[in-house]
């Protein structure tokens, strides 16, 4: 634990920590850390594969999403 002081983020770490686990998932993505370094914001990108459509020809789709991890001390 972090002895003193205000509890942060390492942006260094928090970001490599994202993206690691975003390619052990199989995605990509990207990761941030707020200015105040008390969130880090992660997109992911995954390619879903459709099941009617490929029937139009499309047979995968990009989807996105965002979330943000607060952190959280007390």
């Amino acid at each position: 634990a972090q002895q003193g002081g205000a509890k942060v983020v390492d942006p260094d770490r928090a970001v490599a920590a994202a993206l690691a686990y975003l390619a052990t998932a199989g995605a990509t993505g990207d990761a941030t850390v707020g200015a105040d370094r008390t969130t880090v914001q992660v997109t992911v990108t995954l390619n879903y594969r459709t099941q009617i459509l490929t029937m139009i020809g499309i047979d995968t789709l990009p989807v996105t999403r965002t979330a943000t991890a607060v952190l959280l001390t007390g």
